[in-house]
């Protein structure tokens, strides 16, 4: 697995002043005493390492009192040219990386590839890469006490640069970003919107010079799934949105939720959610469940496959609770791709769980049970389900069914006798437990090659 690395895009301007970032930043008492000195720190001087490290400091102040917290270590920091970033994250993710996963699991361009989100298998990686070493504008590796900055940046963007990786710095040495906190691939990206969250909202915060709780305006401040997804389409037509969206919500998305948590409770709950974080990116988008957090659905994951095990070549993956933000970003790449318009994200989601076979690198078959809070909000997501997998990439096969507030689905690439045996195998059982999460062991990658995190740019 990839080291987890938190970082800054510069993002296009969307109708919402915010930016992003992450890094470490000065101990407090080195800070107040480095900013009494004397030393001018009003200025930044694009590549000139002493003005860098004068701004992380005299900054990290500011932040610190912002958020609440106070920093324990210093941060340095230092420049990196877009030209030496793709080495530099290279090297990072090389010392990070985890030699004991195993070679038989999906990597996650083909998990992409595999539930329909690309139109072929390297579709997420190859796009990956160019728009991460294109958008990033700095980034912190938690544990490190350092943060990077990318010298193409304006100024401005800089400044909010350092902001931002500075709050990723007091969460570290408050909450160690380091620690494992989640089991699924949903979990794994709702802490993500949590700690993006926060840290865009305080830079937020700094940039717009403290605004109180009542300043700011949900409604105008922060974006939805379905908006940020439409200005993406546009902004980046030629990336499957699989790439950009998933990566653009912890910025767009995660700032609502803090602020929602902060409103509620202050930041002692924010605090409290960063040390317990929500199990479901459900409980991001739709914050009044994640405040109360609400209970969702687990099935059982170790159901039969008798029908699809007989069957020669096909070999069982694992298995995953795909999640609001992943099967969103599913339904509106469809949907786009059909020209169809994005539709509202799932918001009546209560719990999932999907499986994933594999005969060789092109045929894949996924089978899925979702669960919706009514019959109504069930039968609303099969009506959507039908129409956006019309536009799905690729020779996919498809069946959908509704049992009560429960929806059933298989589909993939296969020939219709695999999907029959799949089919019969989903519908012989459909058992569930109504708990707050789950625990269990899957293959399936949690965290792409690179993590999602950098801002893309400004324009």
């Amino acid at each position: 697995m990839a080291r987890l690395i938190r970082m800054k895009r510069i993002l296009p301007l969307l109708p919402l002043a915010l930016a992003v970032g992450c890094a470490f930043t000065t101990g407090e008492t080195d800070l107040v005493s480095h900013a009494a000195s004397g030393i001018d720190t009003t200025r930044l001087i694009r590549g000139d390492s002493a003005s860098l490290q004068e701004r992380v400091d005299s900054i990290g102040l500011r932040m610190a009192q912002l958020r609440g917290l106070s920093f324990t270590q210093r941060i340095t920091a230092s420049w990196v040219s877009r030209t030496n970033l793709p080495g530099l994250l290279d090297s990072i993710d090389n010392a990070g990386s985890d030699t004991g996963t195993a070679s038989s699991a999906l990597t996650f361009d083909e998990l992409s590839y595999g539930l329909g989100y690309t139109a072929s298998p390297r579709a997420y990686d190859s796009s990956q890469s160019s728009f991460y070493s294109s958008a990033i504008a700095g980034f912190y590796i938690p544990g490190s006490n350092h943060l990077w900055i990318v010298t193409d940046a304006s100024i401005a963007d800089m400044e909010s640069t350092i902001a931002h990786e500075l709050v990723h710095a007091l969460q570290d040495q408050a909450f160690d970003l380091n620690l494992p906190r989640t089991t699924t691939l949903d979990a794994d990206y709702a802490q993500t919107m949590l700690i993006e969250g926060d840290a865009e909202y305080t830079q937020m915060l700094y940039d717009r010079d403290a605004p109180s709780l009542a300043q700011i305006d949900a409604s105008n401040d922060f974006l939805g799934m379905s908006a940020l997804a439409s200005i993406l389409s546009i902004y980046y037509p030629d990336l499957p949105l699989v790439t950009t969206l998933p990566g653009f919500a912890p910025y767009y998305c995660g700032p609502r939720f803090v602020h929602e948590l902060r409103r509620s409770g202050g930041w002692p709950l924010v605090n409290g959610f960063q040390g317990n974080p929500p199990k479901s990116t459900h409980h991001v988008l739709v914050p009044s469940d994640g405040i109360a957090r609400s209970q969702f659905r687990s099935f059982d994951v170790n159901r039969p496959w008798t029908a699809i095990g007989r069957l020669e070549g096909w070999k069982a993956m694992g298995s995953e609770q795909l999640g609001q933000l992943m099967l969103g970003t599913l339904l509106m790449s469809w949907r786009i791709n059909g020209k169809l318009g994005t539709g509202a994200g799932p918001d009546a989601w209560d719990g999932d769980h999907i499986w994933i076979w594999r005969k060789n690198s092109l045929h894949y078959a996924t089978a899925g049970v979702f669960a919706w809070n009514s019959e109504a909000a069930a039968t609303n997501f099969l009506t959507a389900w039908q129409t956006a997998s019309a536009h799905a990439p690729g020779d996919f096969l498809f069946r959908s069914a509704r049992s009560g507030s429960t929806t059933l689905m298989a589909w993939g690439r296969m020939d219709s006798s695999s999907l029959d045996s799949l089919w019969k195998d989903l519908q012989d059982t459909t058992p569930y437990t109504s708990i707050a999460g789950r625990t269990a062991a899957h293959p399936l990658p949690h965290v792409p090659v690179r993590p999602w995190g950098p801002r893309p740019r400004r324009f």
